[in-house]
């Protein structure tokens, strides 16, 4: 009998060893995965704010924030009449049109000179539309003419969700108005993708911006959410998806995944590892917010 109960106390304790075991894989594997989302969503917050404001820095540095843009941009704000302040925003035109040119192809799409009242002054990327004002309608440009200070991160405007940074514009310690910069998403796309390899792509949420506008459309990850109409362009042939159905094919796979629906619409950090059709993927979902502050997509 005691012989029957040792080896019932044994295969107990060989149990209970075995499940520990299970559990403490589960568990570190849980930690690694947990340590491998805020890695991912560091290496995203890091490489694309990073290299957006080294760009733009750059260029504010060489080429605007001198003395002989400066003082076109004082000459504009100082002048009560029409007349001289077209003929002041033909000279920065002139000036800088080579250089919009330049670092278009770094993608930098937008670059807009405003007043200190927030109002256009020239639109290096569409020299015919100026004088509106922007206090309402753009933020950062708003929040720079107000603080005198550098504002960064992403917002809608003139057609396009961009990663932004606007620069307030001090000559001879007068303002005199601000700068922007605006990176489109496709070049971030892009280049997070030469970085961090695989396939990078913006969702936005529904509820912030609007499909028409925006020049967007449905997500096919997510009823919830929109993606830009670029994003699923030439995915043909390029890291390790064989070809656009296969790309589509994993983001249908994410649709049925338990409450990620929801967890994307909460705004959290979501890492899923998918085998299909023999072959493996790791998809990351890391939120972004808008100059604001309010989270607007992944």
């Amino acid at each position: 009998m005691s012989r029957v109960i040792k080896i019932i106390f044994f295969l107990v304790v060989a149990v209970l060893i075995i499940l520990s075991t299970i559990w403490i894989r589960e568990s570190q594997a849980e930690s690694i995965e947990s340590a491998l989302r805020e890695i991912r969503a560091e290496q995203y917050k890091t490489i694309s704010r990073l290299e957006h404001q080294q760009k733009t820095k750059l260029v504010f540095e060489s080429a605007i924030n001198i003395e002989k843009t400066l003082q076109i941009q004082r000459q504009a704000f100082k002048s009560h009449s029409e007349l001289d302040i077209a003929k002041q925003r033909d000279s920065l035109y002139e000036e800088l049109s080579h250089l919009y040119h330049t670092v278009e192809k770094y993608g930098i799409k937008q670059v807009l000179f405003t007043l200190p009242n927030s109002t256009v002054f020239l639109r290096l990327h569409n020299p015919s539309e100026f004088g509106d004002e922007l206090v309402k309608e753009r933020e950062g440009i708003h929040l720079t003419n107000s603080s005198l200070k550098v504002i960064n991160g992403f917002e809608g405007g003139d057609g396009a969700i961009a990663l932004r940074t606007v620069y307030p514009l001090i000559y001879q310690k007068e303002h005199l108005g601000s700068v922007e910069f605006g990176v489109s998403t496709s070049s971030i796309e892009s280049s997070l993708e030469k970085i961090l390899g695989g396939q990078v792509h913006f969702i936005f949420d529904k509820r912030v911006y609007s499909e028409k506008e925006y020049k967007l459309e449905q997500s096919i990850v997510s009823d919830d959410f929109l993606h830009g109409k670029w994003s699923l362009h030439n995915l043909n042939n390029r890291d390790g998806f064989k070809e656009k159905k296969e790309f589509i094919d994993v983001m249908n796979h994410l649709k049925n995944i338990d409450r990620l629906q929801e967890h994307l619409l909460e705004y959290r950090t979501i890492t899923r590892y998918i085998s299909l059709n023999n072959n493996s993927f790791i998809v990351s979902f890391n939120p972004i917010k808008n100059i604001k502050g309010q989270y607007i997509g992944h």
